[in-house]
């Protein structure tokens, strides 16, 4: 059984001099959300079915590799690494949860010897993921693959990819570290702190001059705020596990400079209205950027203190406020209103309210005239749900078709514009039926059900990981926020000076990052 970590005390108190202190009362108090809860938890289990449908059923999953078909994720992101990034926090929050599915629906029962339990099968796939990972560095220290993309084509290491990897082993090192995970055989604490410090050299030699960071350093010299949150997270985690990575102060202050420089390139980069730069997928303003940097400067206001950073969190709190009006922006941010009938967990209908949804970007809304499981799934996530547990920028007035409310008003069940209706709209589009497709089951479609793109914006897919993972994560941060925004470590301390390998010994101590390309990354088998 996995741990529960909270974020540490001290860093709340450091955050809530600033931004307010974590809300005692959250939604999970309210009727209306003890009516709902149930329903939602099952909805996450159905969704853990999805990642383990073989492919032999249409599914996504490889039983033989333990991994995810990558071609599922669309042709110019057919990257094992991206799927991981996707399925393995969304299946490793729903273990801390306790919804991995242990049993098999009435629907799946004649499916019981293809369809592996998500219980029993996670462990294997967990190893996998981390193998897989460790096994795809490149030499350069980074991590990427060839891809096309209106017209553009990249070869080899990219931010995007490098930054995945990086969080992904920062991930695994913290929950081994406190005792949550074991490590696949073979694989010891010193490969993967050796692993991370080679991508985070390969960032660090990839930041612009700005200070921000684009696909890499030799193919773009214009910094894109999708890019600069993707590495200034990488390094803002590698820093959280310093002191089980072995580095030394010099390259603690490297890290420090190159993510104080990352956060400033953002912060600047906000417009007047509130909008963070965004320079992906052919939009310069998008409410998912929008929502992870939103995440991004959440946690690194929290934890500045402990780190060192020297952040000026008052304008980290301003920048915040205003991002959160930006999402409510009609006509700019992509947003509508969902309308929808919140129901029991027995499916009788409670009220019948609105709750806001998101597109990309208001060209897709406009192409599609409908929202987006995928982004709304990121804004509830990485931003509403998020704010509101922790009381951040609460107060803040945001538009609704009903005249302008403070934020905090969106989670009054009582208020006829709220998230409940939003989180209700998520559970309305799963697949919860093998009638149509087995391989469908438990997903959620993209950009919605039903939904007839009018344009070459996209195409839409009836049932998509990106969906998948992106619901998912929205209905588990509504499901348990403290387990779900309480997975950051505390800092290690000081008297944790070196990894501790797989079998209980110590490294010797590891070096600081290396001179890249100088420094060879580890491999565990030869090639």
């Amino acid at each position: 059984m996995l741990k529960t970590l909270r974020i540490p005390v001290t860093a709340l108190v450091v955050l809530g001099a600033v931004v307010g202190a974590c809300s005692a009362d959250t939604w999970t108090s309210t009727d209306v959300y003890q009516k709902m809860r149930s329903a939602v938890g099952w909805h996450i289990e159905q969704g853990t079915f999805y990642w383990f449908i073989p492919t032999t059923l249409g599914g996504p999953y490889e039983p033989d590799k333990h991994l995810w078909d990558p071609t599922k994720l669309g042709s110019a992101l057919a990257y094992e690494l991206h799927a991981i990034a996707l399925a393995y926090p969304t299946l490793d929050r729903a273990a801390a949860e306790g919804l991995l599915a242990d049993s098999y629906p009435a629907v799946l029962k004649s499916y019981e010897n293809e369809i592996p339990l998500p219980a029993e099968e996670w462990p294997k796939v967990r190893d996998a993921c981390i193998e897989w990972v460790l096994d795809n560095q490149l030499s350069d220290g980074g991590w990427g693959y060839t891809w096309t993309y209106n017209g553009f084509t990249h070869t080899g290491s990219c931010t995007n990819e490098t930054a995945e990897a990086v969080i992904f082993l920062n991930r695994v090192l913290q929950e081994y570290e406190q005792g949550q995970i074991q490590l696949p055989q073979g694989v010891t604490v010193d490969q993967i702190a050796q692993a991370i410090k080679s991508g985070v050299g390969w960032l660090l030699d990839n930041q612009l001059s700005d200070g921000g960071w684009s696909t890499s350093k030799a193919e773009a010299q214009t910094s894109s705020g999708w890019y600069t949150q993707m590495a200034c997270w990488a390094l803002f985690y590698t820093l959280l596990n310093a002191k089980y990575l072995g580095l030394s102060q010099e390259d603690v202050d490297k890290i420090k400079q190159a993510l104080d420089r990352g956060i400033e390139w953002i912060l600047n980069t906000q417009t007047s209205d509130g909008a963070f730069q965004s320079g992906v997928m052919c939009s310069e303003y998008s409410p998912d950027t929008q929502a992870y940097i939103i995440d991004l400067l959440v946690k690194v206001a929290a934890y500045d203190d402990a780190l060192g950073l020297g952040l000026d969190k008052s304008r980290i709190l301003s920048a915040i406020e205003k991002a959160v009006q930006w999402l409510f922006k009609e006509g700019e941010s992509g947003i509508t209103w969902v309308q929808v009938t919140i129901k029991d967990s027995y499916g009788n209908p409670i009220e019948t309210a609105y709750g806001p949804a998101w597109a990309y970007s208001e060209q897709y809304l406009e192409s599609q005239n409908s929202p987006e499981t995928t982004v709304t799934g990121n804004v509830l996530s990485h931003a509403l749900l998020e704010l509101y547990y922790y009381g951040i920028a609460t107060d803040v007035e945001v538009e609704t078709p009903g005249g302008e409310v403070p934020l905090k008003e969106l989670f009054d069940p009582n208020s006829k514009y709220n998230v409940y209706a939003t989180i209700q709209w998520l559970m309305n589009q799963q697949w919860c039926s093998t009638l149509e497709n087995v391989a469908w089951y438990g997903g959620w479609p993209w950009p919605a059900m039903g939904v007839q793109v009018t344009s070459t914006t996209a195409t839409p897919n009836p049932v998509s990981p990106w969906a998948t993972a992106y619901a998912m994560r929205a209905l588990e941060a509504f499901y348990d926020p403290a387990v779900y925004y309480g997975t950051l470590p505390s800092v290690p301390t000081a008297t944790t000076q070196t990894p501790t390998s797989s079998t209980g010994s110590t490294s010797g101590g590891t070096s600081g990052l290396p001179v890249i390309p100088v420094v060879p990354v580890p491999r565990r088998r030869s090639e």
